[in-house]
Parts: C-alpha cells; sequence; structure tokens
C-alpha cells in the first residue's frame, strides 16, 4: 500500500488516502482516525455537573459522539449516514437508542436519565 495523502479536519479527523494493488486492480482506501479523548473526558465532566434530573419540557445536550463512532455504526448495520440522521426507519431507531442507553456507549453521554428516540 502507497500512502497518497494525509489530512485532518477541523473536528480532529485523520484521514488517510491509500493506493492499493490486489490482483492487478488498483484501489483507493480511505482510512479515517480521531483521537476520542478529548470528547469522553468533556463528557465526563458535563456528565458529572449536570442535574440529577430534569422537568420533561426541558431541552439540552445528552450525548456528545464521535464521528468515528457514528461512521463504524453505519458500516456495522450497513445504513447510509443519511438513513441514520433521518430517524425514519426502524434500525436507524435502533441504533440511536443504543448509542444513547446501551452500556457500551455511556461514556459519550453527559447526562444522566434514559433517552427514548422516536421517529419524525
Amino acid at each position: 500500500m502507497k500512502l497518497l495523502g494525509a489530512e485532518v479536519s477541523p473536528a480532529g479527523l485523520l484521514e488517510k488516502h491509500w493506493l492499493t494493488s490486489d490482483g492487478g486492480r488498483d484501489q483507493i482506501v480511505v482510512e479515517r482516525i480521531q483521537d476520542v479523548e478529548p470528547i469522553l473526558k468533556k463528557n465526563q465532566a458535563a456528565f458529572n455537573d449536570a442535574p440529577t434530573s430534569y422537568g420533561k419540557s426541558e431541552m439540552g445536550k445528552v450525548a456528545d459522539i464521535p464521528a468515528v463512532v457514528i461512521e463504524e455504526m453505519c458500516r456495522l448495520h450497513q445504513i447510509t449516514f443519511k438513513e441514520l440522521m433521518d430517524q425514519r426507519s426502524e434500525k436507524s431507531l435502533a441504533i440511536w437508542n443504543e448509542l444513547l442507553n446501551g452500556r457500551d456507549f455511556r461514556y459519550f453521554r453527559t447526562r444522566p436519565g434514559v433517552v427514548t428516540v422516536r421517529g419524525r
């Protein structure tokens, strides 16, 4: 594999473009890397500072999910980014509910409680 180039986005994503030859066919592979440690530290501080209860009508930020995690969920569940963001399909709603309430993703939360994502 040959590195064609690399750039860092304002969001802190490192994107590398690689050229690879597989059986005489050239392919470009895009690798995206993100340092999520600053996001996790900021989330933990916000979670620790958040009040323990909220009113039903109160709106606020409940999570900060790194872009690479959202991209990986789209890849794993074979769903497009647009479909995920539209929140209209059962699959997209299940992914959002998992990201916002799942034990494996609790470090992305900025507030305690349970979030229910309903379709638009």
